[in-house]
């Protein structure tokens, strides 16, 4: 299985992009991918950026995307890049999905995943989030140690839990989740 990783924070020093990368580096099965994209525009001929996305969305079994949350809402980098993936050729419609995301505050991500999930339900990407086993880092200043990685235990273990669930939530037939 293939996942594909989406930073969806713009800063070279982005806690999200630091979960992502722990998560590749404990789990293995995700590749990571930027969001240097043109400004969205329908009349806009489309980037070589934008089609390097929809293949490597495409090609991907799964999508983590790890997500900041800035004035209660998803960056809009991420935001810019699924309005991309929301035009034809639809590569997120039936895909399987996981939020993850990681914050300074005390509620971690919770507002930003919230709007991520309307967006990813919208017409146009019709995107399968996997539900429950939310992943939302608070307090994340202290949560890595100096190579990026997660220290706490507890934290480890909750996050290894959703990359289980995700793994068998990409892997479940989809006719099966529409009866459960």
């Amino acid at each position: 299985m293939e996942l594909l990783g989406l930073i969806g924070a713009s800063a070279n020093q982005s806690y999200n992009r630091w979960l992502l990368l722990d998560m590749l580096h404990r789990f293995g099965d995700m590749t990571l991918q930027e969001l240097d994209l043109p400004l969205f525009c329908e009349e806009q001929p489309t980037s070589s950026e934008v089609q390097d996305l929809r293949a490597h969305v495409a090609q991907a079994d799964g999508l983590v995307i790890a997500t900041a949350e800035y004035d209660h809402a998803v960056p809009a980098i991420l935001k810019n890049a699924l309005e991309w993936l929301s035009v034809e050729p639809h590569v997120l419609a039936g895909k399987p999905v996981m939020i993850v995301g990681a914050s300074l505050g005390l509620q971690g991500t919770v507002r930003a995943q919230m709007n991520l999930r309307v967006i990813l339900d919208s017409p146009g990407i019709d995107a399968r989030v996997m539900p429950g086993h939310e992943f939302m880092l608070a307090k994340c200043a202290s949560a890595f140690d100096a190579h990026h990685r997660l220290t706490d235990a507890g934290t480890v273990a909750y996050l290894t839990k959703c990359h289980q669930a995700f793994t068998e939530f990409v892997q479940a037939p989809t006719a099966a989740l529409a009866v459960s």
